[in-house]
């Protein structure tokens, strides 16, 4: 069994989301399966839109239909239709 890195406990959690390109262009749809203060799991939509190797290092993660709710992330591993990201800020 492998040792827990996350420094944070990651929830289960169902919420669909958007990705989007730093200048707001969107990439594709997704649902979050597990979230944590820190980051989150996420799952591309099915079928996806976008395979998971065409998404980018760094992106914008929009939680709420309207936009007003979003996360910058950076990628931190990519497994078929699944995404792991880390919340962090764009320099």
């Amino acid at each position: 069994m492998s040792e827990e890195r996350r420094k944070t406990l990651r929830k289960p959690f169902s919420q669909p989301a958007g990705l989007f390109y730093p200048n707001g262009k969107p990439i594709c749809g997704c649902v979050m399966r597990e979230i944590s203060d820190t980051g989150a799991r996420l799952k591309l939509g099915d079928p996806p839109s976008a395979a998971a190797s065409e998404i980018p290092g760094e992106f914008i993660l929009a939680i709420s239909k309207s936009g007003n709710v979003f996360r910058r992330c950076k990628l931190v591993w990519r497994c078929n239709d699944e995404l792991g990201v880390h919340f962090s800020e764009f320099r």
